[in-house]
């Protein structure tokens, strides 16, 4: 039963933990650097790099 509970446990650490692990482009990307990178894409509207939609 403890190792159920360490195990949950660890699993919602995890959850938690795992978003600030997240790729993120960097403060000062330009519009050329921005499209090297995969799944990133320059937003004109913004002015700034942003994560591509799943949708396309």
């Amino acid at each position: 039963m403890k190792s159920v509970l360490a195990l949950v446990a660890l699993g919602v650490a995890m959850s938690v933990a795992a978003p600030a692990f997240a790729e993120k482009p960097p403060e000062n990307t330009s519009k050329a650097d921005c499209q090297k990178r995969q799944d990133w894409e320059w937003d004109i509207s913004q002015d700034k790099c942003v994560e591509q939609s799943p949708g396309g």
